[in-house]
C-alpha cells in the first residue's frame, strides 16, 4: 500500500522495478514484488509523470513545480539532474530510445526536447503549436518524431529533425560547415562554437565531439575512406582527425608548419579524389587570393596559385 494519492507510475525495462509518483511531493521503487525499495521527496509539490530511460539506468519525474529531474536509478534520492525552462505545472514526460533525450510538456502549452551531457542537461529545441494544456507526450519509435496531445483537442506530430542532418542544432553556436562521409554512414558539422561533432546518419546518435580548434570551424571533408576529417577555421589552422577514434591526429613537424598560422582564416578546404593532396583557399589581401596545394601526410607544400 501507498500512504498518499497515487498520480504516476513506470516500469523499469527490465519489469524488475516500478516507480510510482505521489502528490506528497514523493517518488518511490518498489521491487517486483512490490516491496518498497526508496522513498524521498523529489519535488516541491505533487509528481505528475514518470518514465525510465530504455536501458534502465535514469528515472525521469516532473511535477507541478515546473521542473523535469532526472534521477541515477542506481544511486536513487541523490542529487538529479534538474531541466528548468518550464512556466506552469508538467503532465508527461518520456524518453529517446537513444536514453540522452527526453520531452515534457505541461500546462504552459510548449514541448521542450532536452539532451542529457555532462553530468547536466540543457534544452535543445521548443514546439509551439498547441492552445492548451498539453496532457501527453511520447517519441515515435525511430525517435524521429514526437507526438503530443492537449485539453486543445489535438493530436500533433513534431519532426525533430530530417535523417540527413540530425540533430545539428544542438551545436552552441551556429552550424558553418557539414561534410557527409563518402561510405555514407557518417555526417561531420563544424559552428562558432569550436567544435566539430559526428554524426550517426542512419540514427542520429552524436558519436562525438571533437574539440582544438580556437575559433569557428569553416569547413570540413572527409578523406575517400571515411576514416579521416580534414577541417579549417578561423583559427588560421588546419587540422586532421580520427573519425573512428574521435580524437585529433598527431601532427608532424611539417605539418605543423604548413598548417598552422597561415596568413589568413581558410574559408573552404577540399580534397582531391585520391585524398593525398589537400586544397585550401587562403585569401590573401584585397588585391589577391592563393589556391595552396599541399601533400597532406607530409604537409610539404607543393604549389600556389594567385
Amino acid at each position: 500500500d501507498v500512504d498518499a494519492i497515487v498520480a504516476a507510475v513506470a516500469i523499469r525495462p527490465d519489469g524488475q522495478q516500478i516507480a510510482i509518483g505521489t502528490i506528497d511531493q514523493a517518488l518511490r521503487l518498489n521491487d517486483a514484488t512490490g516491496k518498497q525499495q526508496h522513498r524521498w521527496t523529489a519535488h516541491g509539490t505533487a509528481v505528475s509523470s514518470l518514465a525510465y530511460s530504455p536501458n534502465g539506468q535514469w528515472l525521469a519525474s516532473c511535477g507541478a513545480d515546473h521542473l523535469v529531474r532526472v534521477w541515477n536509478v542506481a544511486t536513487p534520492a541523490t542529487i538529479p539532474i534538474t531541466l528548468a525552462g518550464h512556466n506552469g505545472p508538467l503532465s508527461s514526460v518520456a524518453f529517446r530510445s537513444d536514453n540522452q533525450h527526453l520531452v515534457s510538456a505541461g500546462s504552459d502549452l510548449i514541448v521542450r526536447l532536452w539532451k542529457l551531457e555532462d553530468g547536466g542537461g540543457k534544452e535543445v529545441q521548443a514546439y509551439r503549436g498547441h492552445r492548451d494544456w498539453v496532457t501527453s507526450v511520447a517519441f515515435s519509435q525511430d525517435g524521429f518524431y514526437i507526438v503530443s496531445a492537449g485539453v486543445d483537442k489535438l493530436v500533433k506530430l513534431w519532426e525533430i529533425t530530417s535523417r540527413d542532418i540530425p540533430l545539428l542544432a544542438e551545436h552552441t553556436g551556429a552550424v558553418e560547415a557539414v561534410a557527409f562521409s563518402p561510405d555514407g554512414t557518417k555526417i561531420a558539422s563544424g559552428a562558432s562554437d569550436k567544435t566539430i561533432k559526428i554524426w550517426d546518419r542512419a540514427t542520429g546518435v552524436e558519436l562525438a565531439t571533437l574539440t582544438g580548434h580556437s575559433d569557428a570551424v569553416n569547413s570540413l571533408v572527409f578523406t575517400p575512406d571515411s576514416k579521416t576529417l580534414v577541417s579549417s577555421s578561423a583559427d588560421r589552422s588546419i587540422r586532421m582527425w580520427d573519425v573512428t577514434a574521435g580524437k585529433e591526429l598527431p601532427r608532424s613537424p611539417s605539418q605543423q608548419q604548413s598548417f598552422t598560422g597561415l596568413i589568413n582564416p581558410v574559408p573552404h578546404i577540399t580534397l582531391t579524389p585520391d585524398g593525398k593532396k589537400l586544397l585550401a583557399w587562403v585569401p590573401g589581401n584585397e588585391r589577391y587570393t592563393t589556391i595552396s596545394a599541399f601533400d597532406r601526410a607530409s604537409g610539404a607544400e607543393l604549389f600556389s596559385v594567385n
